[in-house]
């Protein structure tokens, strides 16, 4: 597959195989359990943000963060370190509807990061293993 197939700002496969010392194999192997994870740790972000409590949708956003950050997911990474950061003013503060909202809107734009990182991780691990 091409690196031109890949936007790298969504998953950057050389910097995921700079992080696993060039083994391509290993680096699947994550991605698939990252993949067999997701939806798991998306209902948890989707139930923390249906119940508007700050400190569980700040809790569900640093636990995806955290392995977003290992497979080298800029975009994704981006986005759910702002619904953390929100979430954790929100959590300090009685910022009131406002901040919900901003919290919701955080939370779609996770979540569409989060599906568009998904299809491009399955593109890339139906692909060849060409570089």
């Amino acid at each position: 597959m091409s690196q031109l197939a890949i936007n790298q700002e969504i998953f950057d496969v050389q910097a995921l195989l700079a992080l696993q010392d060039d083994d391509e194999a290993f680096a699947r192997d994550i991605i698939t359990i990252f993949l067999a994870d997701l939806p798991r740790r998306t209902i948890y972000l989707q139930n923390a943000l249906t119940d508007g409590a700050a400190a569980p949708i700040a809790a569900a956003a640093h636990s995806l963060r955290g392995g977003l950050l290992g497979i080298a997911a800029h975009r994704a990474v981006n986005a759910s370190a702002a619904l953390e950061q929100m979430a954790l003013k929100a959590a300090g503060d009685s910022g009131g509807e406002a901040l919900g909202n901003v919290l919701i809107e955080l939370g779609a734009v996770l979540r569409q990061e989060l599906e568009l990182l998904q299809r491009t991780l399955s593109f890339w691990l139906a692909g060849s293993t060409d570089r």
